[in-house]
């Protein structure tokens, strides 16, 4: 005899309600019909096909409990029902490959148990960060909605006060009552040897415009080749390998927490640009664990045909499978079918625009290089890969190619000859040459003693000794080895630095830290600013190390009390000394520190994070705007667009930094490289008043320095900045740069990185001489370096930065093309000059053949 419980939701089991079936067929046929019709779906929610269930865990919930067809979106019972039902599931999880990720994908499936229209489910990590995936909007992953919107910030706060437990809200969202509950879990996985703190959150249906990206932070890292500058086969493998190897350290280094809430910043610069992205795929599953184009294809397979029939999944895991795993660099090429971000009318979708279950997602011809690395348990292979579309242009928009200039610069080179040997034809026998440069004595020692004058003069940038201290001694009379006379250094400097008041007055005085064979600086003995954590603020001898990490737990641990630490380098008995001093501009409590010298490699840049860099967040796909990147820069609007982008960047952190403005100086680092900075492409910015560099993004060198420098056509480039930021009449000389609407535009003539190494101005005069337009704004921040006028711009220089697309071709180098230009000018006047007193027409032909 066969008996099953009927009950309906909500309702008690009654004991007597048992229905006794003689007849098998009959029963059969009975529920089948109860499973059809039944809109609890037992069986779909428990018996989940290919999810095994942690032993003892089998029976963690009621077999009916409720799904997401059954609950009312404003019903706060149903809600709650609702989430404790899916905690209950994923605590029957055994591992990622056969528990988490297949039911990850059950959470997105529209119609199923977990997701009915508006009614869905997403994770978030303890501190709010989205994990993936979020059904309704894939792009939210590494976002916080905490921030902006108010029900979740009332659930997260609740959940802090639990160790566990479940909170609701109700809340009102597009005229439509509605409820909303989130509950926190530990998820325990085997592959994992530690607890996932888990939040999920159910019913909470809000706009992507609530998501806000301001707190993720992204690992600051320099690849040799990013994603802007692939555009063939060999760039391809070297971006790929390079990411792969830095990977594998930085999942070393941060582990698996950090890993998963920074998955999106690989989706933006340097990692991304147009059609060039990464993806990672687990090679026993096809599953997709990261597509740096399209958040919605992860965690599903990769299992997929292109139009050509080819196994796209299959061909990848097949090119790797004989391969070793990094850091060998082994990696294979493939080719196949996909889409194309930049070329709309490749895509394969269905009628509603979805992607089609099996098939590829696009028909663009694409070269793929892969390569592996293993996975976090050690138990399998991740496959990183990235690729190219050849026929959309992989020479990354290069017109020119190298040598097309060649019969321009031909020409210029045989009228540049001619014009040199026409004077030297008549210097041969004109005397009174001779008598003009004999009468040239005076004015050339004029223009000797004005260089003189130039040379000696400018900035001074040592500081005088103000105000009564007991503290005197400089670097110049420290002992490297003597442990008084190093804290007599540093408490002296302590005494200087804490006597500052003016936010100006600071940057010249770190500028003096510099100078070699200054008060501060004597070789090796020099001063440093670190925080706790060992994180450089000021380097006195290496400016470049500022933001990196230093390790220094010794020393730091004395600075309380003034204290130091022996220690040997390069086989020398040496001393440094540290001490807590109140930074002015910082408005920190952080650790002056002298005589630790070392060596470069000593410091370390992987705990510098980034902001992660959205232009603007929509409600409508593609849901983000990327604004003017550095790389992106080619003519005077793309250049404003840009300088602008930055300044909105710039507001955003010193408000975020509020009180704490010494949060301000690691992402200092972060705007010396993409997005912020390619190529010749970088920004400044500086002070009104006093034109000092409070940052350079090219050179840290710079940095507390004066723009007050006069370039080689006697343009003073700092005054020229501030008569343009305030709309004065300028006084430079036209380089035929502005543009039509030239406001807050600035043309003048410094150094081109690109050219040759990064170049430092002597006393007064502008580093190099290639002509550079700039564009300028002012902005100011009440209480961030005093609340005075600041002045942020970048600029670029036409014909040779970004405007050739990364072309190998430029325009005449530096020093170069202007030489050529002076002496051109030159030779042409001087020919004038000397054919003017000749005899003209026949004459001149006949008196030549006399002679």
């Amino acid at each position: 005899m066969s008996a099953v419980l009927l009950r309906k939701p909500g309702s008690s089991i009654n004991s007597s309600a048992v229905i006794k079936i003689q007849n098998p067929v009959f029963f059969l046929c009975m529920l089948a019909l109860l499973v059809f019709f039944s809109h609890a779906g037992p069986l779909q929610a428990h018996e989940i096909p290919g999810i095994p269930s942690r032993a003892g865990t089998e029976d963690n919930h009621s077999p009916d409990s409720i799904t997401a067809k059954d609950v009312r979106a404003g019903n706060m019972e149903d809600m709650k029902a609702f989430m404790l039902h899916a905690m209950a599931h994923m605590e029957q999880l055994i591992d990622y490959n056969t528990g988490l990720a297949p039911f990850l994908q059950l959470i997105e499936e529209e119609g199923g148990d977990w997701r009915k229209d508006s009614i869905y489910i997403f994770r978030t990590s303890k501190d709010g960060v989205i994990q993936q995936p979020h059904p309704y909007y894939p792009p939210a992953q590494g976002g916080i909605l905490s921030h902006k919107n108010p029900v979740m910030k009332g659930l997260m706060d609740e959940l802090q006060e639990k160790e566990d437990g479940v909170a609701c809200r109700n809340y009102t969202f597009r005229n439509e009552e509605r409820a909303a509950c989130a509950v926190k879990f530990n998820l325990h996985l085997d592959s994992l040897s530690f607890p996932l703190p888990t939040i999920l959150v159910g019913g909470l249906h809000h706009n992507f415009s609530d998501v806000s990206f301001s707190n993720l932070k992204c690992p600051h890292y320099v690849p040799e080749t990013s994603a802007v500058d692939v555009v063939d086969r060999d760039t391809l493998k070297k971006f790929v390998d390079e990411f792969a190897q830095f990977y594998v350290e930085w999942r070393e280094r941060v582990g698996l927490l950090e890993l998963i809430n920074s998955v999106s910043c690989f989706r933006v610069l340097p990692w991304k640009n147009d059609s060039i992205y990464l993806f990672a795929m687990a090679a026993n599953n096809r599953l997709v664990v990261l597509n740096g184009n399209t958040p919605s294809l992860e965690n599903k397979s990769l299992n997929v045909e292109d139009d050509n029939g080819t196994n796209v999944g299959d061909l990848l895991v097949e090119a790797v499978k004989d391969l070793p795993h990094l850091p060998s660099g082994e990696g294979a090429f493939v080719e196949y079918l996909w889409d194309d971000p930049t070329t709309p009318d490749d895509d394969i979708r269905d009628a509603e625009g979805n992607l089609i279950p099996g098939r590829a997602p696009g028909n663009s011809p694409k070269i793929t290089y892969v390569t592996s690395i293993p996975s976090t348990d050690g138990q399998g292979q991740i496959i990183w890969g990235s690729g190219i579309y050849p026929e959309t242009g992989d020479d990354n928009g290069c017109a020119i190619a190298e040598g097309a200039d060649a019969p321009g610069s031909v020409l210029l080179n045989f009228f540049m000859t001619v014009l040199f040997l026409l004077p030297a034809v008549f210097l041969k026998k004109r005397s009174g040459i001779k008598k003009a440069f004999a009468q040239s004595g005076p004015a050339a020692f004029v223009v000797c003693a004005l260089a003189t004058l130039v040379f000696l003069s400018g900035p001074d940038t040592a500081v005088a000794h103000e105000g009564e201290h007991n503290h005197s001694i400089i670097a110049g009379g420290v002992d490297a080895s003597d442990q008084d006379d190093m804290l007599e250094f540093v408490l002296h400097a302590k005494v200087h630095w804490e006597a500052i008041d003016d936010p100006n007055e600071n940057i010249r005085f770190e500028k003096s830290l510099t100078v070699d064979g200054g008060d501060w600086k004597n070789g090796t003995i020099y001063l440093m600013v670190i925080d706790e954590d060992g994180t450089i603020y000021t380097h006195a001898h290496d400016p470049e190390a500022q933001n990196g990490t230093l390790n220094a737990t010794e020393l730091i641990a004395k600075a309380d009390e003034g204290g130091c630490v022996d220690y040997v380098l390069n086989g020398e008995n040496r001393v440094a000394c540290a001490v807590k001093f109140e930074h002015p501009v910082w408005k920190s409590e952080l650790i002056l520190i002298g005589g630790l010298h070392h060596e470069s490699g000593d410091v370390s840049f992987y705990n510098i994070r980034c902001p992660y860099f959205i232009s603007e967040i929509i409600d409508e796909e593609p849901y983000f705007k990327q604004g003017i990147t550095a790389n992106k820069v080619t003519d005077s609007d793309t250049l404003k667009n840009f300088v602008k982008e930055f300044k909105k960047h710039f507001t955003e952190q010193v408000e975020q930094a509020g009180q704490t403005p010494a949060s301000l100086a690691s992402v200092r680092n972060c705007w010396r490289a993409l997005p912020w900075k390619h190529g010749a492409v970088y920004l400044f910015v500086m002070t009104e008043s006093d034109q000092l560099v409070f940052f350079n993004g090219n050179s840290p060198a710079l940095e507390n320095g004066t723009l007050d420098v006069v370039d080689d056509n006697g343009c003073n480039v700092g005054d020229e900045v501030v008569r343009v930021v305030n709309n004065e009449p300028r006084q430079c000389r036209d380089l035929g740069l502005l543009p039509g609407d030239a406001e807050g535009f600035v043309e003048y003539l410094w150094d081109d990185p690109t050219d040759s190494a990064p170049a430092l101005p002597g006393e007064g005069t502008a580093p190099g001489d290639v002509p550079k337009l700039s564009y300028v704004e002012r902005v100011s921040f009440p209480g961030f370096l005093g609340g005075q006028p600041l002045i942020v711009g970048s600029g670029y220089h036409p014909g040779t930065s970004n405007d050739d697309g990364g072309c190998a071709v430029a325009a005449t180098s530096a020093r170069g093309g202007a030489l050529f230009n002076s002496l051109l000018i030159v030779s042409v006047l001087f020919s004038a000059a000397l054919w003017k007193r000749r005899p003209m027409g026949k004459q001149t032909v006949s008196d030549s053949r006399e002679r």
